[in-house]
C-alpha cells in the first residue's frame, strides 16, 4: 500500500488537537531559529575578529628577521629592506604589503602614562591594513614625522586624557642602548578592534621612529595573499626565495601560528554550537515525544479496533511516524525560514552591541557585529530535527505494542 493514505490520516490526526500541535511547531521552531541565528552571529564574530586581527596586526604572513618574534628585541631587525620587497613584488600570489618599526616604550601626559607599542608605519601603504575599514574616530589617518604629529589608540587616549591637538611624551630605548623620548601632537584616534593598537598602540611616521630609535630597516613585513592562496605553500616559496639572497636571516610565520588562541576560540566556540544543538535535539525529542504518548493514549481504542480488524501494526506504526516527521518538519519550516530571516536582516544591518563595547574591545571583538549566513547551518538542523523525530516515536510506539487487541479496546 502506497504512503499517501497513510500521510493523509497521519496530517489530520495532527490537527484534532490544534493548540497543542501548533504549540510544539512553535517550540521546534522557535529552539531551531535561536540556534541558527546563533550559529551565523559566532561565525560572523569569529571572521570579523580573525580578519581585523590580520589587517591592522600581522597580515596572513609575516616576516621577522631570525629571532625576533622570541625576543622582540629592536636589535633583531630586517636591514635589506630592497631585497625583501624584490622578492615580494615579483610574486602574484600576493595582494598587498607593508614593511613597519614596532618596538615598546612609554607613553605619557600630563595626566597618566603607561607601557605602549610604537609603530612605525607608511600611512599610504596602510589602506589595506590598519586603515581598511576607516579607524578613525576623531581627527584624521595620518601622520606627520616632520611636524612631530601622530595617532594613537582610543582606549589609549581615554586613558591619558588627551584629545585632537594634544601633546603626549613617547620615550624607548634605542640601538645604542641611550633613552630617547620625544613630544608628538595628536592628530587621529583610532579604533581598530586591535587590543594592541586599541589600548597601547602610537602610530608615528616610519622614517620618524627609525631615526629616533636609531633603526636602519624594519622589524616586520605584513603580508595579505589574493583569495584561494595556499597559506603554507606560499609561506614555503617566500622563505625559500627570500633565504636565497645572500645575507638575509629571517623567518616568516602565518597568522595561524601568530595567533593560536583565536583558532582556540573558534574551537570552543564550535564546540559550543554543537552542544547546542544537542540540547535543542533533546528538547525537540521530549516535545514531540510527550505529544505523541498523549496523542496515542487517547487513541489506543482506535488502534485496537484496527488491530482487531486485521490492520498490520506496521500500518499504524506508519502513521505515529508520519505525525512526528510532519510535526518536527512543520517545525524546521518556521525554524528555518525565521532564521534565515533574522540573519539576512543583521548580516546587512549589524547587530549593535555597543552597550558591551569596552568588554568587546578588550578581546578584539567588534562592537557591531555581522553575522554570516551558510548553508550547512539549514542541513545541521534539518539533521538534528529529522533524528529527533524519528527517536521521539519510538517509545510511544512501544507502549502500544505490549498491548494486545482486546487490551487496547477496553483500555480506559
Amino acid at each position: 500500500m502506497s504512503s499517501g493514505p497513510f500521510l493523509k490520516i497521519a496530517y489530520f490526526n495532527l490537527w484534532r488537537r490544534k493548540s497543542r500541535t501548533i504549540l510544539v511547531i512553535i517550540m521546534i521552531g522557535f529552539g531551531l531559529a535561536s540556534m541558527i541565528f546563533s550559529q551565523g552571529l559566532y561565525d560572523g564574530m569569529m571572521v570579523q575578529m580573525i580578519q581585523d586581527q590580520i589587517r591592522t596586526g600581522t597580515g596572513e604572513l609575516t616576516i621577522y628577521k631570525k629571532g625576533y618574534e622570541e625576543s622582540k628585541l629592536l636589535s633583531n631587525y630586517i636591514e635589506d629592506i630592497a631585497a625583501v620587497e624584490d622578492v615580494l613584488k615579483g610574486k602574484d600570489d600576493i595582494s598587498h604589503f607593508v614593511s613597519r618599526v614596532k618596538c615598546d616604550g612609554v607613553v605619557s601626559s600630563a595626566r597618566y602614562s603607561q607601557g605602549a607599542t610604537i609603530i612605525g608605519i607608511d600611512p599610504a601603504r596602510e589602506k589595506h591594513f590598519i586603515n581598511y575599514k576607516d579607524p578613525v574616530v576623531k581627527g584624521a589617518f595620518r601622520v606627520d614625522g616632520e611636524n612631530n604629529q601622530g595617532m594613537i589608540g582610543e582606549k589609549l587616549a581615554e586613558k591619558l586624557k588627551v584629545g585632537i591637538g594634544k601633546k603626549i611624551v613617547i620615550q624607548g630605548q634605542a640601538l645604542n642602548k641611550e633613552i630617547v623620548a620625544t613630544a608628538i601632537r595628536v592628530i587621529g584616534i583610532l579604533k581598530t578592534n586591535n587590543p594592541q593598537i586599541d589600548t597601547s598602540g602610537v602610530l608615528l611616521d616610519k622614517k620618524q621612529v627609525q631615526q629616533l630609535f636609531q633603526v636602519n630597516g624594519v622589524t616586520e613585513f605584513n603580508i595579505l595573499l589574493k583569495p584561494d592562496t595556499d597559506l603554507k605553500a606560499q609561506k614555503a616559496r617566500l622563505i625559500e626565495e627570500i633565504e636565497a639572497k645572500k645575507g638575509l636571516n629571517i623567518e616568516i610565520f602565518t597568522w595561524r601560528e601568530l595567533y593560536p588562541i583565536v583558532l582556540i576560540w573558534d574551537q570552543v566556540m564550535n564546540y559550543f554550537v554543537y552542544i547546542s544543538y544537542g540540547i535543542v535535539f533533546l528538547v525537540v525529542a521530549l516535545g514531540i515525544f510527550f505529544i505523541l504518548f498523549i496523542s496515542i493514549m487517547e487513541r489506543v481504542k482506535e488502534f485496537g479496533i484496527l488491530l482487531a480488524v486485521g490492520t498490520p501494526f506496521s500500518s499504524i506504526c506508519k502513521i505515529v511516524f508520519y505525525e512526528s516527521f510532519i510535526m518536527g518538519m512543520l517545525g524546521y519550516c518556521f525554524g528555518a525560514f525565521f532564521g534565515w530571516l533574522s540573519l539576512y536582516v543583521f548580516s546587512r544591518f549589524g547587530l549593535d552591541l555597543s552597550y558591551f563595547s569596552s568588554g568587546l574591545t578588550d578581546v578584539g571583538m567588534a562592537a557591531v557585529m555581522y553575522p554570516v549566513v551558510e548553508g550547512g547551518y539549514f542541513v545541521l538542523g534539518l539533521i538534528a530535527v529529522g533524528a529527533s523525530s524519528g527517536m521521539a516515536a519510538f517509545i510511544p510506539l512501544w507502549r502500544l505494542k505490549r498491548l494486545k487487541a482486546v487490551e487496547a479496546i477496553r483500555f480506559i
